[in-house]
């Protein structure tokens, strides 16, 4: 039997309450990092800005705070604070980064952190050449199965028994008519195929979910936020001609999966974020002279605040404040302080300069 002394029994006290602690913390007060590539934003900005605002979006949405990382900078990064990273379209990846990159997330994975990886991962450099890159899709456990598809195939639900897509039925189609093709990404070994982008003959793996060895979780989407139109939610206008978009909300699902696991208790979403302040910012433009939107408008955020203890600042901006009546508004303005908030007109003009 092993003699312990004090001071070892004390180490070991510590050590395990400093890792409960940190468990108990990232429950808590989870973040996720949006990783997306310099190289990839020299060659297609389109596609990786979209990237980028989409997962943003599914952050927001999820209510999980959420820092913007550039794939270069994951070698100098700690990610241990981070509980899951997204790697939005990072197709391009220098060379002289590729295996530094290949190393940091092999340490973050040892971790036991999740990654969802959208779109082809590191399968060219940064001057567009295709390189080897069997060992990265080993590390990650990704297949690549190449371009497929076209505008006659939409997204669908092939397994409904999985935390991200439980709330559905199998069979259900979740977008519209996709605009183009897409990247397909499947698990390399083990993984379930959730969705599918599907055709009237053939279908290809469109999300896919597994667990590493280490314990953190992979979630594999094929090309979310491009051209081919698969997140474009705004297709939700009425009438509608189709399908319901339902792939953001199959995101934030899959968001918290990442981070959290199949849970049947309740979890601590959402969250706006970690800052002291945050602000959000409604521009109603060319409602600004629709005073019933004003109202409205008002009226809700009065309604949060007391409900939530959210304390709201509106302001208006107009060169027509006057004609609008944005006068009548002032004794909703005073509710709107009566519960914490802060009202701020700001009168705009124009002035024409002639030559």
């Amino acid at each position: 039997m092993p003699k312990w002394n004090v001071g070892s029994v004390l180490l070991l006290v510590v050590l395990s309450w400093s890792r409960v602690s940190h468990a108990s913390e990232s429950f808590r007060n989870p973040r996720v990092g949006i990783v997306i590539s310099k190289a990839s934003f020299e060659r297609r900005w389109g596609v990786t800005q979209m990237a980028a605002h989409g997962w943003a979006a599914v952050a927001n949405l999820a209510g999980i705070p959420y820092e913007c990382l550039f794939l270069e900078e994951l070698p100098r990064a700690d990610l241990s604070r981070l509980q899951s990273l997204v790697l939005a379209q990072c197709s391009y990846v220098a060379d002289s980064v590729y295996d530094k990159v290949a190393a940091s997330l092999e340490r973050y994975l040892a971790q036991r952190g999740s990654l969802i990886v959208d779109g082809p991962f590191a399968v060219w450099n940064a001057e567009a050449e295709e390189r080897d890159h069997a060992a990265v899709d080993r590390l990650l456990g990704i297949r690549h199965a190449g371009f497929q598809g076209n505008s006659s195939f939409r997204i669908r639900v092939k397994s409904a028994h999985h935390f991200i897509t439980r709330v559905w039925e199998n069979g259900q189609f979740l977008t519209q008519h996709l605009v183009n093709g897409l990247n397909i990404l499947a698990p390399a070994e083990d993984g379930d195929t959730l969705l599918v982008s599907s055709g009237e003959q053939r279908s290809y793996p469109f999300l896919s979910a597994a667990a590493f060895r280490d314990g953190g979780r992979l979630v594999l989407i094929s090309d979310f936020s491009t051209w081919a139109g698969a997140a474009s939610f705004f297709r939700n206008r009425q009438p509608q001609v189709f399908y319901p978009n339902q792939l953001f909300n199959v995101m934030v699902r899959a968001l918290y999966w990442a981070i959290y696991g199949d849970l049947s208790v309740p979890f601590p979403a959402p969250q706006l974020s970690n800052a002291a302040l945050t602000a959000i910012i409604r521009l109603d433009a060319d409602a600004s002279a629709n005073l019933d939107a004003q109202i409205r408008t008002i009226n809700y955020l009065i309604r949060v605040a007391r409900e939530s203890g959210v304390v709201p600042v509106y302001g208006w901006v107009s060169s027509g404040a006057t004609k609008a009546g944005w006068q009548d508004l002032a004794p909703l303005a005073y509710q709107l302080e009566a519960v914490g908030g802060r009202s701020v007109r700001i009168v705009a003009f124009t002035v024409s300069i002639r030559r």
